[in-house]
């Protein structure tokens, strides 16, 4: 495949199958880790190799038919929900150790009542890594790799699918950040996540200016998760009522508490006027000045060169 425009600029079909390659031999890689050496962070590797598969559909699988990016999406879609229980579970099982009052018996005994809740969503996860919807969607993304170059410069849609993402997460801003309901800071986390990787999808062809508003986002969207894992462990153990439940709980809220106070400045840094300008401008800079001749143009100049 040429890769690249007469401008010397990468392709849209060029960077979709680039960024495919490069997420599914991720995932796989954390698969091997899962299989081979029963290592759960393989879990998370997968997880978040799905996720930026899915951005890679979205953002830049125009060169596929839309039939094959909706099958895409709903495979991914299936396999990250698989994979979520797991991920939850032994994120939470790490954080019970994060709290000094799990040293009691009672704490232990929470412990071992997680480990085996794991141990049951482990098992039904490899269910479905064994399954053959899992083989045929390894196989589909392989194949959708390989699609024919299309000629479009990957500058020429960028501007408007992170303005998309960017016009999302403007939207979920709270007016009062200490009083901002858990749900819609959840939505807005799952926003400038998506944010991210619409940043992330072009990153390739724009260099560091969105390398550093990718950086931004993640600081940001790392606060929000801290906050949400206080609601999400708390919806895992509920229905346990134990003070070391309890105690572990009231932690995470303390913990939860201090980035909320933080949100604000890192909101600004992120997405204050002065730096979203900045963005926006060496995007469109690059949409206008290496964009593909047309077809007209290449016709007129070859007319003035007889």
């Amino acid at each position: 495949m040429n890769d690249t425009t007469e401008t010397g600029v990468p392709t849209l079909a060029a960077s979709f199958s680039r960024a495919t390659r490069d997420h599914l031999a991720k995932l796989r890689e954390g698969e091997r880790k899962v299989r081979t050496e029963g290592d759960l962070e393989g879990v998370h590797l997968m997880r978040t190799s799905c996720r930026r598969l899915r951005a890679t559909v979205k953002y830049l699988g125009d060169p596929l038919p839309r039939k094959s990016r909706k099958q895409l999406q709903g495979g991914l879609r299936e396999l990250m929900t698989a994979l979520g229980t797991v991920r939850d579970l032994d994120v939470l099982r790490q954080s019970l150790d994060t709290v000094p009052s799990m040293e009691t018996r009672e704490g232990e005994e929470l412990k071992e009542s997680v480990e085996e809740r794991l141990a049951r969503a482990t098992e039904r996860m490899q269910d479905v890594l064994d399954g053959v919807e899992y083989e045929c969607l390894v196989k589909d993304l392989e194949i959708a790799a390989g699609v024919a170059d299309d000629r479009v410069p990957a500058t020429r849609v960028a501007p408007a699918r992170i303005g998309a993402a960017l016009a999302q997460v403007m939207e979920l801003q709270p007016s009062d950040w200490t009083a901002a309901p858990e749900e819609s800071l959840h939505d807005l986390r799952k926003s400038v996540k998506k944010m991210r990787y619409a940043l992330e999808a072009f990153a390739p062809v724009y260099g560091k200016p969105v390398e550093r508003a990718i950086e931004r986002c993640r600081g940001l969207q790392e606060s929000l998760g801290t906050i949400q894992d206080a609601s999400a462990f708390g919806e895992l153990l509920k229905g346990v009522r134990t003070f070391s439940a309890g105690q572990f709980t009231a932690t995470l809220r303390a913990r939860a508490t201090r980035e909320i106070d933080g949100l604000p400045e890192l909101w600004k840094k992120t997405f204050g006027p002065k730096g979203l300008s900045r963005l926006g401008g060496h995007l469109f800079r690059r949409a206008t000045q290496q964009s593909v001749p047309s077809v007209d143009a290449e016709e007129d100049s070859q007319r003035e060169a007889v």
